[in-house]
């Protein structure tokens, strides 16, 4: 995975998450938790949670100005044959970089890149740092006999892929693997994907986890506005899930244009459901990872939320200061919604900021497609978060109810480009309205907060001509497969033909099958 982390000159600020001292790894080790961990680890969390709110009414949170934009790519490393490669311990080895990480299973790995402000010409830059670290990747997967790939679901993945001993070796991950596993009742995990060709499929650990590799885009914003980027983020998620489908086989079956979404809600499912799918305030559900409704007034709504409805994964408490807010941003990090909240520190001065990181589109096809897309997603955020401030709020909602951009979502990630989605109360085709309207609209939120004309143009002009083209790296998929066969042989031709196009650089658009 390419992790690009947001807040500009501001850090990424996920402080303790990305390793643990050799006692906190002995503690996380643990088969089980006592209850008394739990109370402990509650405690501190809502003594966090509440100090956070505190500091919103307070004015405490840092304002970037303009926002600032990060991303995180996952990829897949792959052998010569197309199969996943689990090398990813030796692989990242040979990466010697501070921004190269372990993921849950032995075949991914994931990059930060450093984010950058919105002003003057942001996508080109993020292109650049996007496109050196997928070259370094190269080699480094090259040392190790792999590729490094970026699919949204490897096409050839079988089902011995999802075994116990593809679970990285890291005691962070083994021990998040036995708390989801008791969550879940010790159940295996089912995925049943009722559309195309259909699935059934059980697997009895998390490494199926490990077949769904995202783009994770993130927005620093303020605090008194994050609601309404929130809300934006939100409705604009069924266009970018639709544009940017890129993963529609899953075991040798052709299903949803963006397979990873009832994927990996499938896996996830029991975190936000039983005894936590309550009613909230305002009428909203915790009862899924898209979410119930819009936010009301901030994003701080949904760390409350957190604390009251989800209970810890891993209740590690730790001897630290409220303000450094260490339990809040542990108990968040395994809470994977589709847009989801994230607090970080800005560097030297400390002050707190917010961002919202949308996971909502795969990775790949190439490094000119992603950062399109993050171009799509942060121009439309941009654009639609005006309507969700002030007066012009219940306006809104009640022109795009919640449950009209919920419906939007699953139906742009079920069916992609084709999609037939309401908007405004207006049955339209996804493709058409994404040409026609959403990437003006996308432009338009971008030229707001002073990014240059011709940044603007090059990288929404991508997302245009693949919406007028029809072809994004779902559809390329299936057009390959329809015309060379499929079959273990076909997914495995698909994906050395897919990987030469990728290290070309063209996007998908252009492609030909």
């Amino acid at each position: 995975m390419f992790r690009l982390k947001g807040g500009g000159p501001v850090t990424a600020g996920l402080a303790g998450s990305r390793g643990a001292s050799s006692r906190q790894a002995r503690r996380e080790e643990k088969s089980a938790f006592s209850p008394e961990a739990y109370e402990e680890f509650d405690a501190k969390l809502r003594t966090e949670t509440e100090l956070a709110l505190s500091w919103g009414v307070d004015g405490k949170y840092a304002r970037p100005s303009p926002p600032t934009l990060g991303c995180e790519v996952e990829c897949c490393l792959a052998a010569a044959d197309g199969m996943p490669a689990p090398e990813s311990a030796e692989f990242l080895s040979y990466f010697s970089s501070d921004n190269g990480y372990f993921e849950m299973t032995k075949y991914n790995v994931e990059f930060e890149i450093e984010p950058v402000s919105l002003s003057g010409s942001p996508f080109s830059a993020m292109h650049d740092s996007l496109e050196r670290t997928r070259i370094h990747a190269s080699r480094c997967a090259d040392m190790v006999g792999a590729y490094a790939m970026l699919f949204g679901i490897l096409p050839s993945f079988e089902a011995e892929h999802f075994s116990a001993g593809m679970i990285t070796n890291r005691m962070h991950f083994r021990t998040l693997e036995k708390q989801l596993r008791k969550l879940h009742g010790g159940r295996p995990f089912s995925v049943n994907i009722g559309y195309g060709d259909g699935l059934n499929f059980e697997a009895e650990n998390l490494s199926v986890e490990g077949a769904a590799t995202s783009l994770q885009i993130h927005l620093s914003v303020a605090e008194a506005e994050s609601a309404a980027f929130y809300n934006a983020a939100q409705i604009a998620s069924a266009l970018t899930a639709g544009v940017a489908a890129n993963s529609p086989f899953f075991l040798g079956k052709q299903l949803w244009a963006e397979t990873r979404v009832p994927l990996f809600e499938q896996i996830m499912y029991e975190r936000f459901t039983g005894r936590n799918a309550q009613t909230l305030p305002y009428g909203r559900r915790c009862d899924d990872i898209f979410g119930g409704g819009y936010l009301q007034n901030t994003l701080l709504e949904l760390f409350s939320e957190n604390h009251s409805r989800l209970p810890a994964v891993l209740p590690i408490a730790r001897d630290t200061p409220p303000e450094k807010m260490m339990h809040l941003i542990l108990h968040n990090r395994d809470i994977l919604r589709w847009n989801r909240p994230v607090m970080g520190f800005v560097s030297g001065s400390g002050r707190p900021f917010l961002r919202i990181e949308h996971r909502a589109m795969p990775s790949g096809p190439t490094t000119a497609d992603m950062t399109a897309n993050m171009a799509f997603f942060t121009g439309l955020a941009c654009h639609f978060h005006r309507a969700f401030i002030g007066a012009t709020a219940e306006k809104t909602i009640a022109r795009m109810p919640f449950e009209s951009a919920r419906e939007n979502f699953y139906r742009a990630a079920r069916d992609g480009l084709d999609a037939e989605i309401v908007w405004l109360g207006e049955e339209c085709n996804l493709r058409e309205f994404v040409a026609e309207k959403a990437a003006e609209y996308a432009r338009r939120g971008l030229r707001d907060f002073g990014a240059d004309e011709a940044d603007i143009l090059h990288w929404m002009g991508i997302i245009e001509n693949r919406a007028r083209s029809g072809q994004n790296g779902s559809i390329w998929q299936r057009r390959y497969i329809a015309k060379h066969g499929g079959g273990e042989d076909g997914m495995r031709r698909m994906t050395a033909a897919y990987l030469q196009k990728q290290e070309e650089g063209s996007p998908v658009h252009t492609w030909k099958v």
